[in-house]
């Protein structure tokens, strides 16, 4: 943007203390100056708004407004004698390249610069039209080689983070499964032989205790009833160990919401919103990395929330932003996929689109 404004200046300077020519418009001499000047900084106002609102702007606005800014161009290098009034085609066509697909930027491509042709040929002749135009184009072409890799990179290093970030989730989803495994493990292991052992001292106890000879010693009787709340405690032991059976999602969603630096994501998940298996955790990471990323590529949201609790037999996911919303649903590859993999599991999901109020997502799995 720095670039491009600096650009603008030094043609403004150029074409304000140029000569004008009304040769090629009938425009009287007196308004040639302003409505040269007023182009120039129509040309600035459009670059300026179209850089702040690059993310929030619909694309047939911006295309108005790079419409707009070709005529204002080609509206100097008709009126100015300054050779320099193309150098504003070169802003133009990074922008273009970084909305059209190639074709279509192309084909403006062409036709822009057969209009600058056209006006140099009446003005400078054939020879020097071609010599000027062919080293406008050529310029013309290396903003749009630089914009394309520059956007190609931009995507690549999006994918590449959102890889990170699914990969790190699925590294903390595997130590949580393991975690959740070791526990119920130990749960069994105290369940079946140290329960089983006492269950067996405390029978033997019984029979000691009933046997004339030691009815009387008060040592029976207190290991019979220290065994008795050594096997409770054990199985209240067992009973929490197994009331947290399940996978956490709490550190894999922060990890995928911490890879991305916007929107900024509020987390909230109730302590016993846990899945049972891994086929349940992929699906709701993969719909909160996919509503996290459309809020930053398509929503321009700086906030979302995300919501996972425990309702009943159920384990419900919400999520919102406050993009701009586009008041329409639109399944794409990615709810799509989304939606696929929730139904799978028994489950639902519900999206909603509010123009100009964001994006939510509403979906759920059976608990178990």
């Amino acid at each position: 943007m720095i670039a491009a404004l600096i650009t603008w200046l030094a043609v403004f300077l150029a074409v304000s203390a140029s000569k004008m020519s009304a040769d090629l418009l009938p425009i009287d001499a007196a308004l040639l100056r302003p409505l040269v000047i007023g182009s120039l900084l129509l040309f600035l106002a459009l670059l300026i708004t179209c850089a702040v609102r690059a993310n929030e702007a619909p694309s047939t606005w911006r295309s108005i407004a790079s419409l707009l800014e070709i005529l204002a161009a080609l509206l100097v290098c008709a009126i100015s004698r300054s050779n320099v009034g193309p150098i504003l085609l070169i802003i133009v066509m990074a922008e273009l390249a970084a909305q059209l697909p190639w074709r279509r930027l192309m084909l403006v491509f062409v036709l822009v610069n057969l209009a600058v042709f056209a006006i140099h040929t009446q003005r400078w002749g054939m020879s020097n039209a071609a010599i000027g135009g062919l080293s406008f184009a050529g310029f013309q072409l290396f903003a749009i080689m630089m914009t394309t890799y520059a956007r190609r990179a931009e995507g690549i290093g999006a994918e590449l983070q959102q890889v990170n970030a699914h990969l790190l989730a699925t590294r903390t989803l595997l130590a949580e499964s393991a975690r959740d495994q070791e526990r119920l493990r130990i749960s069994r292991e105290l369940h079946d032989v140290a329960g089983h052992k006492l269950t067996a001292m405390k029978l033997h106890l019984l029979a000691l205790a009933r046997d004339p000879r030691l009815r009387d010693v008060p040592e029976v009787g207190t290991c019979a009833q220290l065994a008795d709340e050594l096997l409770g405690d054990i199985r209240e032991v067992v009973r929490q160990m197994r009331a947290h059976d399940g996978m956490s999602l709490r550190a894999a969603i922060e990890q995928i919401a911490q890879a991305m630096p916007r929107p900024i994501a509020h987390i909230d998940i109730e302590d016993n919103a846990s899945v049972g298996n891994a086929l349940q955790a992929e699906a709701l990471l993969r719909a909160v990395q996919e509503a996290i990323t459309n809020s930053a590529r398509h929503g321009a949201a700086e906030n979302i929330w995300i919501v996972l609790r425990r309702n009943g037999d159920r384990i419900e996911l919400d999520v919102r932003d406050d993009g701009r919303g586009s008041g329409e649903v639109r399944f794409g590859n990615g709810l799509s996929g989304m939606r696929e993999r929730i139904e799978a599991l028994g489950g639902a999901l519900q999206p909603e689109a509010f123009a100009g109020r964001g994006f939510a997502l509403h979906a759920w799995i059976p608990a178990t």
